[in-house]
Parts: C-alpha cells; structure tokens; sequence
C-alpha cells in the first residue's frame, strides 16, 4: 500500500497498523517513555495492541503481531468477524458495550438508564453511555466494568506470555477508562502469575487521543534520528 501511494504521489510514505503507531507515540512520548517492554492497547470498535519488546516494535512473522482482541475469552459467546466465537472484541469494544447495554434496556434491566436517554433503547449510543457513566448511572458503569473484566482476562494471558512492565490503554475508549481500569486491574492481579506482577504498572495512554497522530509521527523520526549499525 506504501509503494502504491508513494507512486502515485511521488512522496516517501510509511504505513503502520494504528495500534502499533499509538504504541510507538507511547514509547517515544507518551506514558511508555523508554519502558523497553511495553504492551500498548487500543480499545474502540475493534481491540488491538501495540507491543514493543527490548525497545522495538514486535510485528510479527506476517506483521499481525498483537492482535488481543481475538483472545477468546468466553467459550462459545458470539460470533466474532473474523469467524471465531467469543473473541474479546464480541465482548469489550465500544460496539459490543452499546448492543449489550440496548439488551439490557428492552429487557427493562436498566434502571434509570432509559429515562436518561429519553426511553429509547435503540437510541443507546457511545456518548450516552460515557455521559450517563460520568454522571454516576449505575447501569452505565457496570456495562463498562463488565467490558473491563474482559479485557482484564485477555492481559493477564498476554502479560504471562510477554512479562511487559507496563501496559497501557487508549483509544476511543478514553473518557470511560476510569470505569474500566480498575476492574482490569482486579482481574489481573488474580490471573496473571505472581512474579509478573512485581514490576508491572497498568494504566492509561499518556497522549490521549493524539497517541495515534504522535505515533505515526514516530515512523519518520525513528529513520532520522536511529544511528544506523
């Protein structure tokens, strides 16, 4: 897709897969600054990380590397694009939040949630449910701890697996990550093996919604400024 881009405008072009460009605005800027083992993860209509080991971006052998939002982490729970079942995305992105939490409202399980949307249950959308959660909802907080307690499942397999020092969180998801980080963290402090946790930190991006933008930023400052061997 580079050298068809760079073709047709005669201009150097670099791509990189958004949730390793957030981990590498991180890294150089952000709240990863210089942590050499680092998990970057972003959550919104998809679920995808970022993660650089002993300084550098890990890509993978066919450059998909960091995938965590096709964990499984409910067996046999819904059908997820990719054609697997239960994946974390089916359970913890902003789409999967907003279809359970309309459930939750036709089955009249919301609470005050539906006369703070107008009685609508279709009517149910990402701002709503930051806006309620932020106003203290009740129903809107646990829909967002529930995602929380998945996506806590899926890092602490992958914290087993990679032993990162810190793990951080961004994405659309940002104005509720403090509904979400503290169930994360309770359910990989159970899950995830003792000595992996002695120097691990979790917590949100440090650029905010810019993490991405700085991140690709960083493919052409990494060529500049990194000596050559």
């Amino acid at each position: 897709v580079a050298a068809m881009i760079s073709e047709r405008y005669q201009l150097p072009v670099r791509v990189e897969n958004n949730a390793n460009a957030m981990a590498l605005g991180e890294y150089w800027f952000g709240n990863g600054k210089g942590v050499e083992n680092l998990l970057a993860v972003k959550v919104g209509r998809s679920i995808g990380s970022g993660i650089i080991l002993g300084g550098q971006l890990f890509p993978g052998a066919d450059y998909t590397a960091g995938e965590i939002g096709h964990l499984t982490v409910v067996l046999d729970g819904p059908l997820c694009k990719c054609g697997n079942y239960g994946c974390l995305e089916t359970v913890a992105s902003i789409g999967a939040v907003i279809k359970r939490g309309r459930l939750m409202l036709k089955r009249g399980d919301g609470g005050s949630l539906l006369e703070l949307i107008g009685n609508n249950p279709d009517g149910l959308d990402f701002a709503n449910l930051c806006e309620t959660a932020q106003l203290g909802d009740g129903t809107a907080r646990r829909l967002w701890e529930e995602a929380g307690s998945y996506l806590g499942l899926a890092l602490a397999n992958t914290i087993n697996i990679l032993n990162p020092t810190k793990v951080l969180v961004g994405g659309d998801v940002l104005p509720v990550v403090d509904f979400i980080l503290p169930k994360v963290r309770e359910i990989v402090s159970v899950r995830a093996l003792e000595t992996l946790k002695t120097n691990l930190t979790i917590e949100p991006v440090g650029l905010g919604a810019d993490a991405v933008a700085l991140g690709a930023v960083t493919l052409i400052l990494k060529e500049l400024f990194t000596p050559e061997n």
